[in-house]
């Protein structure tokens, strides 16, 4: 196997983090948008995945969907139905006197995809929520779940690279409680690994975005209602650990080679940096429902991401490593109305705010202005998601359904300058910005399998125009048929 190519970003090896495999020496990558994943759906941070949760995985912070841009979304099951709150075994309907209550969501699709003018790709997209609950007493149920989330050609809010394909692994065995007078709590271990592809001929399994989560979450739910509807508001913490078993810094891939060229830099360096991705985090949240009538409501969520890098320091405005380490946290603040009663028609729009705060200072001997740059991975972003479905008429629940939506995203970097083509920086902020379409239908055939396809588009763009080491302004075109099922 090829050595994997050293890409020297600064001189004297004072960004040494960034390094590239052999396969995705050029492939497609973007901006990375916080220092950290996730971007899973607004209550998910909350009370742990959910059936009908537009992700699956519990990685990260709630909010980050397949276009990877961190917005609010109304559940849709997999048959295509505008899903309610995630299905609850302790009451669903003629689970009462169940041991065994078994609770699946599957969408699978087969797709291919393309990057501006590169060649299409395709695997399979989609996600599975599994949920095969037993109950122990009256009001204790033992929650295992199992979640898969895979797509192509998919950004996430934590690294830089545009990944050809990903998919995400994600287990949680819990138990929950009911508490009287319309409470409830769980306990639950998680676990998570994400397998990611930079670019064609990567083997699974090897990526140097590959990452695995360990932890565990506290959550407690009020069963409250609005207006006659179920209107239960949560809140959640978690505590995990995040480790890239295959990233290591540029200093510990070349440590010999580092120590012959420059010693001093070697002695300077020591131990440190060899995995400067990991990191501690603590995820508190907040989420509810709000009924305003029968026929409009409002998911809203609130969480923060506290990470604390394990083995990443900071540059001094020489260049030097400093003995403070990186810490990074996350305020994500979501929200999505939908209106019913429009006769075949249901829509709804959702909105969401990121403000990522960051102490990661950078430096580059390279840059004639701008070498030193504090707060390197701090920005803020705001996206909007409008949406509308259409039913087609008739009784029963064997109708067709059509989905679209529309997305919009502007980010902005409080002290990362733009680069020009030859990758000098100008006196300019970066500001990124995303637009996206998707069209997606469903054709029941069964009460609960449905056959789907659709199409999404996605276009990038920002006034960073390097195109040396990322690419920030591409376009994706996705397109995917197959089965859904719910169960």
């Amino acid at each position: 196997m090829r050595a994997a190519p050293i890409v020297h970003l600064v001189v004297a090896g004072h960004l040494l983090v960034a390094r590239c495999s052999a396969a995705a020496a050029t492939a497609v990558v973007t901006p990375s948008v916080v220092p950290a994943t996730p971007p899973v759906s607004s209550t998910a941070l909350a009370a742990g995945p959910a059936a009908g949760s537009t992700t699956a995985a519990p990685a990260i912070l709630p909010g980050v969907p397949a276009s990877s841009t961190v917005v609010a979304t109304v559940p849709i099951s997999a048959t295509g139905a505008e899903a309610p709150a995630a299905p609850d075994p302790a009451v669903a309907p003629g689970h009462r006197e169940s041991r065994f209550i078994p609770i699946v969501e599957a969408d699978l699709r087969g797709a291919g995809s393309k990057v501006s003018s590169a060649h299409w790709t395709g695997g399979v997209v989609g996600s599975v929520f599994a949920l095969p609950a037993y109950r122990l007493a009256p009001a204790t149920l033992l929650l295992p779940i199992y979640a898969f989330e895979g797509s192509l050609f998919n950004r996430v809010v934590e690294e830089v690279v545009l990944f050809q394909s990903r998919q995400t692994h994600s287990g949680s065995l819990g138990v929950k409680q009911g508490l009287g007078d319309g409470w409830d709590a769980k306990l639950s271990f998680d676990a998570a690994y994400a397998l990611t592809q930079e670019a064609r001929g990567e083997t699974i399994g090897k990526g140097l975005y590959d990452y695995l989560d360990l932890g565990g979450r506290a959550a407690a739910t009020w069963n409250l209602e609005a207006k006659g509807r179920k209107a239960p508001a949560s809140f959640s913490l978690r505590a995990y650990h995040r480790s890239y078993p295959n990233f290591r810094s540029l200093a510990a891939e070349n440590a010999a080679l580092l120590l012959r060229d420059n010693p001093g830099l070697a002695a300077e360096i020591g131990g440190r940096e060899q995995h400067p991705k990991d990191f501690n985090a603590i995820e508190p949240g907040l989420s509810g429902v709000w009924w305003w009538n029968p026929l409009i409501q409002t998911r809203a969520s609130w969480a923060t991401s506290m990470r604390a890098y394990t083995d990443r320091y900071l540059r001094t405005d020489q260049g030097a490593i400093a003995s403070t380490k990186r810490g990074d946290q996350m305020h994500l603040l979501s929200a999505d109305t939908s209106v019913g009663g429009l006769g075949a028609f249901t829509a709804g729009t959702g909105v969401s705010w990121i403000r990522n705060i960051s102490n990661m200072s950078v430096y580059d001997a390279n840059q004639a202005s701008h070498a030193f740059i504090p707060r390197f991975y701090q920005f803020s972003s705001v996206s909007l998601e409008p949406w509308g479905q259409w039913m087609a008429p008739g009784e029963g629940a064997l109708r067709p359904r059509v989905r679209a939506g529309l997305s919009f995203l502007a980010r902005t970097f409080d002290k990362r300058p733009a680069q020009r083509l030859d990758g000098s920086y100008t006196d300019s902020r970066q500001h990124d910005a995303e637009y996206g379409a998707n069209l997606r239908g469903w054709y029941p055939v069964r009460s609960w399998l449905s056959l789907t396809a659709g199409a999404d588009a996605r276009i990038a763009r920002s006034n960073n125009r390097s195109q040396q080491l990322i690419r920030y302004a591409y376009e994706v075109l996705t397109l995917s048929a197959g089965v859904a099922l719910s169960y």
